[in-house]
Order: structure tokens, then C-alpha cells, then sequence
């Protein structure tokens, strides 16, 4: 293929790609506009605003494209109150084509911005994660503790926060496994807060030590409720567990 008859090819795909995109950048402006005009008497103005974010982001376009689409959504989201940056957030969280910029700029608003999109977003990756664990807050990283599915570094990163909300977050997210250090951080914690010992002795990751641990600094009064209630609150496995107790008085 000779280089004139390459380039012609690049200049229709990217002509194709604007014949695509340019609509859809259309039909953003006109909703933004009426939302601009009517944000105040029309909450539906708003959502016809988000459904037009979401349409063009999960349009088929080339690279540069996207980028221009981040472009041009940071603008306007830099802007946009903070009601309308949740509504696009909630829209654009689990879209797997939407641009990474455009993503992170949103984990770096307010957590009720930030939250959908650390939490659901397939688009982020360990090392995006990472970066927010290491740069905010307990309630960020409370939202990412909720995601199906975690890498153990990750995993690691949030146990080493050391944050309660957080550890006890990972402790109830039945969709993932834990790793050693969130069980083991866990069990350290439980004699300063109680309240992660029933989901800590509801995982299935948890050994015969961690069990005596457990018993060895929680109060009398969870002691009894723990066994007392049992078979409703940890699994139906409240004969294993007394068992243990009782070796540990």
C-alpha cells in the first residue's frame, strides 16, 4: 500500500468517525443549553443532559476521539453543579469505553462524585486504585472496598489504611476473597472496634487462630451474643465456632 493511498485511508476513518461524533456533540450541547436554561424549574432537563453524556460515551469512536470527548466533558463538568456531576457519574460509572481522564478527574471530586465511579468503574486499574488509597480519605477508600472484584495489592493497600469503615467494608464484600493481610489486620483491630468481629467471624477465609484471637479481645457481652446468635449471623456455622471458644477459656 503506498503512502498516499494509507493516508487517504486515515483521513476517511477519522471523516467517518466525525460523521459519527459530531451528532452526538450536537445533541450534548442542546441538552446542556436547555439545562442551563431550566436547571432551576425542570429536574428532567438534567437527566436529559446525563442520557446524552452516557450516549456519547458509549458510542464507538477512535482514540483521538475519545480524547476530544474528555476534552470537552471535564469543561463541562468543571462547571456543572454538584447534583449534575453525580447524575453523570452514576451514568458514566460502569461504562467500559469511557476515557480514563474523564474518570479520574471524577474520583477527584467530592466522594458523592467520586463514589459510583471508584466503586463500579471496569475502566480503572490496580494502579489507579492505588493512587486514591494512598492520596484521600476512609470514605474513598470505602467505595473502592466495595468493588467485586480487587487485586490483592490493592486489598493490601486498604488493610494497611488501617481505616475501621473501610476494613470492616472489605470484611463484608461477600463477592471477593481476602487475602491474609486484610484478615490478619482485621483480627488485630477487633479489641479496639467490636464492630468488625461478626464479619470477621463470618468469612470463610478465617483459621483456628483467628477464631481464639477473636475470643481472646472481644468483650463477654459479644462473646454471648456471638454464640447466642451464631447460626443467624455467621453462616450456620456456630457448632465450629464454640467448639473453639470453649478450647480458648
Amino acid at each position: 500500500m503506498s503512502a498516499g493511498t494509507k493516508k487517504e485511508m486515515n483521513l476517511r476513518e477519522a471523516n467517518n468517525d466525525r460523521s459519527k461524533v459530531a451528532p452526538l456533540l450536537v445533541q450534548l450541547y442542546d441538552s446542556h443549553r436547555i439545562y442551563d436554561i431550566n436547571k432551576e424549574e425542570d429536574s428532567g432537563a438534567k437527566l436529559d443532559l446525563a442520557n446524552a453524556v452516557e450516549e456519547l460515551l458509549s458510542s464507538d469512536v477512535s482514540p483521538s476521539e475519545s480524547e476530544i470527548i474528555a476534552d470537552i466533558m471535564i469543561s463541562m463538568i468543571e462547571k456543572a453543579e454538584q447534583d449534575l456531576k453525580e447524575t453523570i457519574a452514576e451514568k458514566v460509572a460502569e461504562l467500559e469505553n469511557a476515557p480514563l481522564r474523564l474518570l479520574i478527574h471524577l474520583t477527584n471530586d467530592e466522594i458523592s462524585v467520586a463514589s459510583k465511579v471508584l466503586e463500579h468503574s471496569p475502566v480503572l486499574c490496580d494502579m489507579d486504585l492505588m493512587y486514591v488509597i494512598q492520596s484521600r480519605d476512609a470514605s474513598y477508600c470505602d467505595s473502592i472496598a466495595k468493588r467485586k472484584s480487587l487485586g490483592g495489592a490493592v486489598m493490601t493497600a486498604l488493610a494497611e489504611t488501617k481505616y475501621p469503615s473501610t476494613i470492616k467494608t472489605l470484611l463484608e464484600n461477600s463477592d471477593i476473597v481476602l487475602n491474609e493481610s486484610v484478615i490478619s489486620t482485621a483480627s488485630d483491630m477487633v479489641g479496639s472496634h467490636e464492630e468488625l468481629a461478626k464479619p470477621l467471624l463470618a468469612r470463610k477465609e478465617i483459621t483456628e487462630e483467628i477464631v481464639k484471637k477473636v475470643y481472646e479481645v472481644v468483650s463477654d457481652e459479644l462473646k454471648a451474643y456471638v454464640l447466642e446468635n451464631f447460626e443467624d449471623d455467621i453462616q450456620g456455622r456456630k457448632a465450629e465456632i464454640e467448639l473453639v471458644f470453649e478450647k480458648a477459656k
